[in-house]
């Protein structure tokens, strides 16, 4: 009975901890994302010295990695649909989590669960940072 028991708290231990790796995960995303959003914003005001460049373009890289990342882990699972894969020539701009934000709020999306949720996330957790004035995804 112990070994039943015990398998079966292995098995429902799988889920939690994927979800919990998820939430980490995404958390971590939007430190990253403000971190980013605070050189972008030295970036537009000149503020960059050669020093801060070295110290933080690398940041800025891992940054655009996670945000691929992120597209095709959480937000496809979160969305429920796979990123756009364009494989036309010139290359276009990646397929971030923005550009799916965006694509999500565009006026000839139909409304529902992923505009709603592409709303919140933008308004909420995204638009505060960003020094565009139209948001994040509207830019």
């Amino acid at each position: 009975m112990m070994e039943f028991i015990s398998s079966l708290l292995g098995v429902l231990a799988f889920p939690a901890t994927l979800l919990w790796q998820a939430i980490v995960f995404t958390y971590q995303f939007l430190l990253l994302y403000i971190l980013v959003m605070g050189v972008y914003r030295a970036h537009l005001d000149q503020r960059l010295t050669p020093a801060l460049r070295v110290l933080l373009y690398p940041a800025v890289a891992l940054g655009f990695a996670v945000d691929l990342l992120a597209n095709w882990t959480v937000a496809t699972v979160w969305f429920r649909e796979w990123p756009t894969v364009d494989l036309s020539w010139p290359p276009r701009r990646p397929d971030l989590v923005t550009t799916r934000l965006s694509r999500y709020l565009a006026a000839d999306y139909p409304p529902g669960r992923n505009k709603k949720h592409a709303g919140i996330i933008c308004r909420q957790l995204l638009d505060p940072f960003d020094p565009n004035p139209e948001g994040h995804c509207n830019g």
